[in-house]
């Protein structure tokens, strides 16, 4: 297991911006499930149908469904419909970079 350190400059501008705050929250929040986390990481690298989730993942559409919603609640993910499927994909790329410095993913 490898440690990460991050360093950090104080940014008491940004304490100020209660959307910002809020905004983290929801993103952090979001990211704590490992499942949403799970989810998060397959659609960096592509996009994905639900099906196709759902089968990789092995859990049923519904409990899929409810973690894509709070990843889109949280602006992290993007969806479209084509046809009688709708496909999703990572939206964010302040979440792929943080994902990239604590080393989840490859940037």
């Amino acid at each position: 297991m490898s440690v990460v350190s991050i360093v950090l400059e104080p940014q008491p501008a940004r304490l100020d911006n209660v959307a910002a705050v809020d905004r983290a929250a929801a993103v952090f929040t979001s990211l704590s499930n490992p499942i949403r986390l799970s989810v998060l990481l397959r659609l960096i690298e592509r996009e994905w149908s639900v099906n196709e989730l759902a089968a990789d993942l092995v859990i049923s559409q519904s409990a899929l469904s409810q973690h894509l919603g709070r990843l889109r609640q949280a602006g992290i993910i993007r969806s479209r419909r084509y046809r009688q499927s709708i496909f999703y994909r990572c939206s964010d790329d302040l979440v792929l970079r943080l994902l990239a410095e604590i080393g989840l993913v490859d940037r």
